[in-house]
């Protein structure tokens, strides 16, 4: 495979998590990047004008360059991000919010026992897999993408190649209405803004569907469909006074040319979505104001749709969708200490015993499902099966 320039299958996979925790990170998020503009405009424009006449916007960017070993301390308190395409090749991102009310961030990239980490930052690492890679993203501090934003010489793309693990800085790109082969379509490094990444340019470049403001979450399948979870967040939620909620399916089979969509909920935000490898399963689950979440699911391709009978769960629901037409998802019991696992099938949620104690979240495929596991409040490794849940072992993500 050559610099991810070809992406041969993804679920294009980004760790989500509940509605609720992305709607607080967006705000904190925010916040810092505000004090970082006024902290911060001398040195950033001094920056900002030397790389803009070394690097205008649209030149080819500059070579890659070896990653060094991390230099600023940082507390490895807990991974809030893990991408992993085997227990020997995987992107952690991590957070470091000991010193509250300021957190930090930091990346973990690890190809084969070779790693690397990336630059400590006031903004958000997202990891994805990207075929049989792993990328670790942090993106500008603006709140929208703009090619005048002062931060993105700060910026990092921090992936693993055949050549090794490389970092670069991002680039804006200006942008368009397609989603070109082997770029990421993804909301989780602008905070519910969608934007597609290249890798091979280190290019990002904001995107959009019409009628969607906010959006949850993406995943391509191998047959080449986009899926977004998306819709309105409604006043309940920090949207615009006077709003409703409301969550809905797109998916694109033209590359985001065109969109078709299907109702998720109508009066509740989407949380997260999982899709099979044919792209024949589909999982998508939203959540109210209680944190009581709905699930929907299609064995057809989108082509209908049911609502899933399960426990009253709370705290956010992670499926990871099979070939078969079934699905496991993990959920938390309302009257439940810890989440559990389930199997999706024929409308109905069925309880799967063994599932490791205290797993935050659920991500991966029918080779290889896996989350981070909390242990005395923090995550520091995740549990991993290739077999659909019924054994598990532990990755260290540091």
């Amino acid at each position: 495979m050559s610099e991810l320039k070809d992406l041969a299958w993804s679920v294009q996979e980004v760790v989500e998590p509940p509605v609720f925790e992305q709607l607080e990170r967006r705000g904190v998020r925010r916040r810092h990047r505000k004090q970082l503009v006024v902290a911060a405009t001398v040195a950033a424009a001094m920056v900002a004008a030397v790389l803009f006449a070394v690097l205008p916007s649209g030149s080819s960017p500059s070579p890659d360059r070896p990653v060094a070993p991390p230099t600023a301390p940082f507390a490895w308190n807990n991974v809030a991000s893990p991408a992993l395409v085997s227990p020997t090749r995987w992107a952690a991102g991590w957070d470091d919010c000991s010193t509250p009310p300021v957190c930090r961030y930091a990346a973990v990239v690890n190809r084969d026992g070779k790693k690397a980490t990336a630059p400590v930052r006031s903004v958000p690492y997202a990891t994805f897999r990207s075929g049989d890679e792993v990328i670790a993203v942090s993106g500008p501090e603006g709140e929208r993408l703009t090619p005048g934003d002062q931060s993105w010489s700060r910026t990092v793309l921090l992936r693993s190649t055949s050549r090794g693990v490389v970092q670069t800085a991002l680039r804006y790109a200006a942008p368009t209405r397609t989603i070109r082969a082997g770029e990421i379509l993804t909301d989780q490094i602008l905070g519910g803004r969608l934007v597609v990444l290249n890798p091979a340019d280190s290019t990002l470049r904001p995107f959009e569907i019409p009628g969607l403001q906010t959006a949850w979450s993406t995943a391509r399948d191998e047959t080449g469909r986009w899926w977004v979870v998306g819709g309105v967040l409604g006043e309940e939620f920090g949207g615009t006074p006077g709003s409703a909620s409301r969550s809905d399916i797109y998916w694109s089979d033209d590359d985001g040319k065109n969109w078709q969509q299907a109702l998720l909920h109508p009066d509740q935000p989407g949380s997260t979505l999982s899709v099979s490898p044919d792209g024949r399963t589909i999982v998508a689950v939203s959540a109210n104001a209680e944190e009581i979440a709905t699930v929907r699911m299609s064995t057809d391709r989108g082509a209908h749709w049911a609502t899933v009978q399960t426990p009253q769960w709370s705290k956010g629901v992670y499926p990871v969708a099979f070939d078969d037409g079934t699905a496991v998802a993990l959920g938390q019991p309302a009257d439940h200490p810890t989440p559990e696992l389930y199997t999706l099938s024929d409308g109905h949620a069925r309880l799967v015993n063994g599932v490791p104690d205290l797993l935050t979240y659920l991500a991966g495929d029918e080779q290889l499902m896996y989350g981070p596991q909390d242990q005395n409040g923090v995550a520091t490794r995740a549990a991993v099966s290739t077999d659909r849940g019924k054994t598990w072992s532990f990755v260290g993500l540091r």
